[in-house]
């Protein structure tokens, strides 16, 4: 994929995620109702343009406004993307501008919740969520019983947050425009509907655009390998097998002391390690962050387009991540990856495809490192004598059993920077940032850096995947919400109670 492809499709990703830009516009400054698209277009006329004018060209911003606009005339991509995202099915027979049949101003996103039935409790519409900007106060993150009221007050606020913010983006690459953009639609679009239906309004705006932006990505895809594939989809699927192991193993260990610290950093080695992986196979393939649909508890899924450079990349993959967790840690850490084929339809029944999957991730657990029996390096005929092993994690050898391995040495530096920490930055394996700061490497696949609070973020760091931490003031880069405290009992308890 060459760089202007590469250009290209990020262009259709933005235009994905900004398709509806226009709803939010309406509903926060007051428009009236009715045409979305053109007061959209008049959105990003007066808050985008300016800034994306010195990332891309004039016929590049055109893809973007023809996405809003005219709902989507740049191409079939997002056209067809909007829809499968919506759970439209007969895609010719849909009037995109008649999507809307409730009234926005008065109805808030439910929680999904309220359609769970315990078989003995009626399914109410009582729980919605408030309309406030991303944040980890309780009050403001948890759907609660919110009196029916107009809307107007709470949009126009949210919305008038929402344009001063996007001003700030920088423009040092598209990609990390990109990065940040995504960034503040979460944080100001998760508790808005993403349409206002006759039925439950339970999908936020949010969702809508992410699946939409990775699923026009998808198509982008399967147009430029001239795919005529069937099923134009894959749903992709890795699971790290040997966690609880990997982490557990180390609270046996005897006086070697710093157990806690050791725990916590093994443990978000581990929530890297996935998400490594997935950014990995993302980046080979030529996508966005969009197309991680779930990235979590040693699991991560992806939606991919269905062509042969994409099964050859997850194939290679396997193999390679395989590889190198066996030379790093024997067959304590694994990885299976398997993936099902699907077309537009069957993204509509997403349940059914994790079944399948589930089941190919089952089996593919049982032979995981079949794939290096033919190696010599996997096989040992004679058994090696005076081994010294690390005597945090017994796995790995050591010259000196009184000292932990380079490993664990450098999980226990993790957990002791965890609490000052301030940002992370991902960054390809050949991207130095310098000797000064603390990178967790990972071999071909990637690095993460860890940097500290307050830091000064330097303009070549911008340009890269930068997540801030359970911090979402003024926003000029990606985030994440990360648990770096413990839950302590307030009062006395019974196991039985």
């Amino acid at each position: 994929m060459n760089e202007k492809e590469k250009r290209e499709c990020q262009t259709v990703i933005l235009g994905a995620l900004l398709h509806d830009v226009g709803k939010f516009y309406q509903r926060g400054l007051e428009k009236g109702r009715g045409d979305h698209q053109h007061l959209g277009d008049e959105c990003f006329e007066e808050y985008f343009a300016e800034g994306l004018s010195i990332l891309l060209s004039q016929d590049e911003i055109e893809i973007i406004r023809s996405a809003i606009n005219n709902h989507h005339g740049h191409s079939e991509f997002i056209t067809i993307a909007d829809c499968l995202s919506a759970g439209m099915e007969r895609i010719e027979r849909i009037k995109l501008e008649d999507e809307e049949h409730g009234d926005p101003t008065k109805e808030r996103l439910q929680s999904v919740f309220e359609n769970v039935s315990l078989g003995n409790n009626k399914e109410t519409n009582e729980f919605t969520y408030p309309l406030k900007s991303l944040s980890l106060k309780r009050d403001e993150l948890f759907p609660d019983k919110i009196p029916e009221q107009s809307l107007k007050e709470e949009y126009k606020g949210l919305c008038g947050d929402f344009v001063a913010e996007i001003k700030n983006i920088p423009t040092f690459s598209l990609h990390s425009y990109l990065n940040t953009l995504y960034s503040i639609l979460q944080k100001y679009t998760w508790c808005i509907p993403s349409a206002a239906y006759k039925h439950e309004p339970d999908i936020s705006l949010f969702d809508h655009l992410k699946t939409t932006a990775a699923i026009a990505g998808c198509l982008y895809h399967n147009k430029r390998s001239g795919n005529k594939a069937e099923k134009e989809f894959l749903l992709v699927a890795g699971d790290i097998s040997g966690i609880q192991n990997f982490i557990y193993r180390i609270a046996k260990s005897q006086g070697m002391g710093g157990i806690s610290k050791r725990l916590r950093g093994r443990s978000f080695y581990l929530l890297l390690l996935q998400e490594v992986i997935a950014r990995y196979i993302i980046e080979k393939v030529g996508l966005f962050s969009t197309n991680i649909l779930f990235c979590g508890g040693g699991r991560f899924e992806l939606l991919l387009p269905n062509t042969e450079a994409t099964h050859s990349i997850l194939t290679n993959a396997r193999q390679e991540i395989n590889r190198w967790l066996f030379d790093e840690y024997g067959s304590e850490l694994g990885i299976v990856i398997e993936w099902v084929e699907t077309d537009g339809n069957g993204l509509g029944d997403y349940g059914s495809l994790l079944e399948q999957i589930d089941e190919n991730l089952s089996t593919a657990k049982k032979r995981k490192f079949n794939t290096l029996f033919g190696e010599s390096s996997f096989w040992h005929e004679k058994e090696e004598t005076g081994i010294r092993i690390c005597k945090v994690c017994s796995i790995s050898k050591v010259e000196d059993d009184k000292k932990p391995c380079e490993w664990c040495k450098q999980h226990k530096e993790i957990g002791e920077k965890l609490p000052k920490m301030g940002y992370l930055i991902f960054a390809s394996s050949d991207e130095k940032l310098g000797d000064s700061l603390f990178e967790i490497p990972f071999s071909q696949f990637g690095i993460v850096y860890i940097i500290p609070k307050e830091t000064f973020l330097k303009d070549n760091w911008l340009k890269m995947d930068i997540q801030k931490i359970n911090n979402l003031d003024n926003l000029k880069t990606g985030f994440r919400f990360i648990g770096n405290t413990a839950s302590i009992a307030k009062e006395p308890f019974s196991l039985d109670d």
